[in-house]
């Protein structure tokens, strides 16, 4: 019998769960019903081949809370040998800890056998792994409750043993078993609890009691924790909805301090900025120049190399950074070199100069002017015209006509004819042969000609 949709009600069904199963909930039926038949032909082949198989983790969560679900993770009784077997164009990405990535015409589906794990002698990876048959050990190992539930697609159940779908019910995080415990397993769960605080446009979701004590207590476990697993975690905080209230909590509670190599006495008060609605149109690049708007250019290159962001990263955050408090004037001319010098990033940075109006002001000993003022540049930034800013005048016609040799002037004074071309909107060349006539370019003395800057402090 081929497969049909889980709507059809026509799978195979694999191995069942060796705990009970409840009815699903509306919006995991919905998940169950509208996955995509690629997807289908796979749990059915598992099923086929004497296996049991589970959507599990962030799937299950998400469809529960009625989220996009983005990615969906399966968990199988069968070893991963016999996984690569049954699907010889798998993806070995994980054999050890018994994962493969299967992969589908539309997406790629990471396959994970059943396993317990036992100790965790350097908080962040267990000593030993052995792959199960057993639904239950597997789920008993994860981090939060929330993130423990299963699926069986064909049979339509959930499985819940340790309450999660109550725990979304009642908006909370809570720690699968002892929270102290679980933690010390792996220190990256501290942060990870912070991040599962921000349920987006359902608000902040509470730790609770047992899980808020033990985040504190073990932060220091952060220290053992590699840059690249921390700087993962905290940019998918910085990038959540509710990232301001979460960084002022991990704050508060003395998380952020464990990791990193500044002080974050003054960037608690950044943090608010962070509330404000527009926060939702800033990259994540931004939002750490915000939250670190207080510092100077060379700590807060400390703390990016640190954690080890990519040099992309690096130089986005830097460069909003660098120009918090450096805006242009309102005149059309100085917002076409603000646009042409910023270029992608100008909106953003109006932007993040706007949200630091609004909400601090401590910048770092700059002065941002009122927030009417760059809602005004904002307004100027759309309207002002697109214009070619290749230069029209270059080097080689400087040379051959003004008689000027390459070097030091003959660079200064290309500069300086870009700038006018772009403040003045010019197009023509003609035009510009004209204003070499009307600029004082016979002076020796270039060093106060005027620089591609708009800063108008």
């Amino acid at each position: 019998m081929p497969p049909q949709r889980a709507g059809d009600n026509m799978l195979r069904q694999g191995n069942m769960a060796d705990l009970p199963g409840m009815e699903l909930p509306k919006n995991c039926l919905e998940l169950v019903e509208n996955l995509e038949l690629e997807l289908i032909e796979i749990l059915d082949k598992i099923a086929l081949n004497n296996g049991g198989v589970w959507l599990v983790g962030g799937c299950v969560r998400d469809s529960m809370l009625a989220l996009k679900v983005k990615d969906i993770d399966l968990a199988v009784d069968l070893s991963p040998e016999r996984m690569m077997e049954i699907f010889p164009d798998a993806i070995p990405t994980g054999l050890d800890f018994g994962c493969v990535t299967l992969r589908g015409n539309n997406a790629m589906y990471e396959a994970t056998t059943l396993r317990s794990e036992s100790g965790y002698s350097d908080a962040r990876r267990p000593d030993s792994v052995v792959l199960e048959s057993s639904l239950s050990k597997d789920l008993e190992r994860r981090d939060f409750t929330i993130n423990s539930m299963a699926i069986d697609v064909a049979r339509k159940l959930l499985h819940d043993p340790h309450q999660g779908s109550k725990d979304i019910k009642s908006g909370v995080i809570k720690s699968v078993g002892i929270a102290n415990n679980r933690l010390k397993e792996d220190g990256l769960r501290i942060l990870r609890a912070y991040r599962f605080m921000d349920r987006g446009s359902a608000g902040v979701w509470p730790l609770n009691p047992d899980l808020s004590v033990a985040v504190k207590k073990n932060s220091s476990i952060l220290k053992n924790i590699s840059s690249e697993r921390i700087r993962e975690e905290f940019l998918k905080i910085l990038a959540g909805s509710n990232c301001g209230f979460v960084i002022r909590r991990m704050i508060h509670d003395g998380v952020i301090q464990e990791f990193s190599v500044l002080s974050m006495d003054n960037s608690y008060s950044s943090a608010i900025c962070l509330d404000d609605p527009n926060i939702q149109e800033i990259s994540v690049e931004g939002r750490l120049a915000i939250l670190f708007s207080n510092l100077e250019r060379n700590e807060f290159e400390r703390f990016l190399t640190s954690i080890k962001v990519s040099n992309d990263f690096k130089r986005k955050s830097m460069r909003l950074h660098q120009l918090i408090a450096m805006l242009p004037s309102l005149e059309n001319s100085s917002v076409r070199l603000h646009k042409y010098i910023v270029g992608d990033d100008a909106r953003e940075h109006l932007q993040i100069n706007l949200i630091l109006s609004r909400n601090s002001k401590d910048v770092g000993g700059g002065v941002i002017p009122e927030s009417e003022v760059i809602e005004e540049m904002i307004r100027n930034l759309s309207s002002v015209k697109e214009i070619d800013t290749k230069p029209l005048i270059d080097g080689k016609y400087i040379m051959a006509n003004l008689g000027i040799p390459s070097g030091a002037k003959l660079g200064r004074l290309k500069e300086w004819l870009h700038k006018i071309q772009i403040e003045r909107g010019i197009e023509e060349f003609e035009k510009m042969e004209t204003i070499i006539c009307s600029i004082p370019w016979n002076s020796d003395d270039y060093s106060d000609w005027p620089r591609m800057e708009f800063n108008n402090n």
